[in-house]
């Protein structure tokens, strides 16, 4: 529960001083507005990343070190092709990168 409740604090925060945090980090005019979209949508599944984080730790304290590195792979093979199709197939550009790293979920 605490995951989900942090997750969704840097949701929030990070969406109020989204602008800031990408000055912050150095992004120059030509790239704010792509940052700004890869951004805005990464941080929408920020509660699902920090679950992601979580139950895979309590894999491997459960003993099923296996069951959490099959799921990496495969999210990391999801990752592969969703990002293909968003940015490729569906012709999404940066907007669609998240979207991929979004199926690491």
């Amino acid at each position: 529960m605490a995951g989900a409740v942090i997750g969704l604090l840097i949701t929030v925060v990070g969406l109020l001083f989204l602008d800031e945090i990408i000055w912050g980090l150095g992004a120059s005019e030509a790239l704010f507005p792509y940052c700004r979209t890869y951004l805005t949508i990464l941080l929408m599944f920020a509660a699902g990343n920090m679950m992601q984080v979580l139950y895979q730790n309590l894999f491997v304290t459960a003993g099923k070190t296996t069951l959490g590195l099959v799921l990496a792979v495969l999210a990391g093979m999801a990752n592969i092709v969703f990002d293909y199709v968003f940015i490729v197939l569906l012709q999404m550009g940066v907007g669609g990168l998240p979207l991929g790293q979004v199926s690491d979920i």
